[in-house]
């Protein structure tokens, strides 16, 4: 648990890492260097901007949605045999889909595991509760019309005839949130559930003040003009990302886009889209830099690798190989600059009526 909250809040402060090679030397590599920001950027004022946070509700629903992932992450799992699928049990299936009487790749998958609950799934309302009722080996039959809601209007209202077969049935339970559990998982780290949470939300605070400081010092300074370069090389990364993550689960990329609602139409606007906003803020990102001469030395480098190693790579190497040198300095960078705006931040106060 210890490596998933470091996981976590590096998560929060860190844009996504670009995953390409790299054999130049150490000022070479400086993102951005060869560019003068003047023909770039609009820089205006990007200190002493004011800012929201979040609300109490709001914090109050992300330390919810921690707790659940912890509990989830320590579950136990018990295996049943003896009855049909019911409401809350975790299944294992295999269904075939046929659509127009032809069959239908997007709705087809081998060893599927599945949670019971009213959850959408494939896009369908009612899937999952077809499968209640449903035993071990036993085929079932049923179909599923795509609804008025759905993000594909080509598909609105047709219907899939899905041949399903269950392969496992299990009850998921989740831990129990005591002092003790918190004091074993965090390894010593936190003694109490309440030292666990007052963390967690200083944490969650800290982040959030960053990225709205971040966010108004976007606003504040207009981009003049995104390097094509640039553009293709976030596009790439993203695409990349897009293929492993459908890869890590056993789909191709059409079920994954599928599975996030994306039309297979809209992807590459998507894609062209996050590059540009990225290149955006990477601009930003050591335009200030470079005005309030901020800067990521070898050292500091050097142990962020030695640090993610211990987190769970073979070697340095290995790091180095997943996260190349010039996006761990834009890491870096960010973490810094980010600090420095969002130490000259004003927070609004709220309103009274």
């Amino acid at each position: 648990m210890k490596r998933k909250i470091a996981i976590l809040l590096s998560l929060i402060m860190c844009m996504t890492l670009v995953m390409t090679g790299c054999t130049k030397s150490w000022d070479e590599s400086y993102p951005y260097s060869k560019y003068d920001f003047d023909d770039l950027v609009q820089l205006n004022s990007y200190l002493g901007l004011e800012i929201d946070m979040p609300t109490e509700d709001e914090l109050a629903q992300e330390l919810s949605n921690q707790l659940l992932g912890l509990q989830k992450e320590f579950a136990t799992t018990q295996e049943i045999t003896d009855r049909a699928v019911a409401a809350g049990d975790t299944v294992v299936v295999d269904y075939e889909g046929t659509l127009d009487g032809a069959a239908y790749a997007v709705c087809t998958a081998s060893g599927k595991q599945i949670l019971i609950d009213t959850a959408k799934f494939l896009g369908f309302d009612n899937f999952k509760s077809q499968i209640i009722g449903a035993t071990i080996g036993s085929p079932v039959n049923f179909t599923v019309t795509y609804p008025a809601d759905y993000y594909d209007s080509s598909k609105i209202g047709k219907s899939v005839v899905i041949t399903l077969t269950v392969k496992s049935i299990s009850v998921v339970t989740l831990p129990e949130l005591t002092d003790a559990f918190i004091n074993e998982k965090s390894e010593g780290s936190y003694t109490t559930l309440a030292d666990y949470t007052t963390n967690f939300v200083d944490e969650l605070k800290l982040q959030a003040k960053k990225e709205s400081a971040w966010s108004a010092a976007v606003q504040a300074s207009p981009i003049k003009d995104y390097p094509q370069d640039e553009i293709d090389r976030l596009k790439k990364a993203e695409e990349n990302r897009y293929n492993k993550l459908a890869e890590s689960k056993s789909m191709t990329l059409s079920e994954y886009l599928t599975s996030l609602n994306i039309a297979e139409s809209d992807y590459s606007t998507k894609l062209e889209s996050y590059a540009k906003q990225q290149v955006g803020e990477e601009i930003l990102l050591y335009a200030i830099a470079a005005k309030e001469n901020i800067t990521v030395s070898k050292d500091e480098y050097n142990k962020v690798c030695s640090e993610w190693e211990s987190n769970g790579f073979a070697s340095e190497e290995a790091f180095k190989n997943y996260y190349p040198l010039e996006d761990v300095i834009t890491r870096l960078l960010r973490d810094k600059v980010l600090t420095k705006v969002a130490d000259a931040a004003i927070i609004k106060t709220a309103s009274t009526t």
